[in-house]
């Protein structure tokens, strides 16, 4: 069974996998390379997924949040999802999914 809850900055390790692992999936269907999608998640975490980053974004913020998905046998995190505003304040956008 999985649970949902609130990220924490202990999650970021894994959430970095997450993500590079959705990203690395994106290969067998796209016209862009490995390499590519590789950049294009380490990208990603520099930008919004370190600490201090990541807590002013998702964490410290009303409009933004961060969940992850967590397995109950084991503790273990095994997915992600960033949650946005959308272009109207009825919208929100599902973001960084892994």
């Amino acid at each position: 069974m999985v649970f949902v809850r609130k990220a924490v900055v202990e999650d970021l390790p894994v959430i970095h996998d997450l993500i590079r692992d959705s990203f690395d999936a994106m290969t067998p269907h796209s016209w862009f390379s490995a390499r590519f999608w590789k950049e294009q998640a380490e990208s990603l975490i520099s930008q919004e997924l370190l600490p201090g980053k990541f807590e002013d974004l998702y964490l410290n913020s009303s409009n933004h949040n961060f969940w992850v998905a967590v397995n109950e046998a084991d503790s273990k995190v095994v997915g992600c999802v960033g949650i946005k505003p959308g272009k109207s304040e009825k919208i929100l956008e599902l973001v960084r999914m892994g």
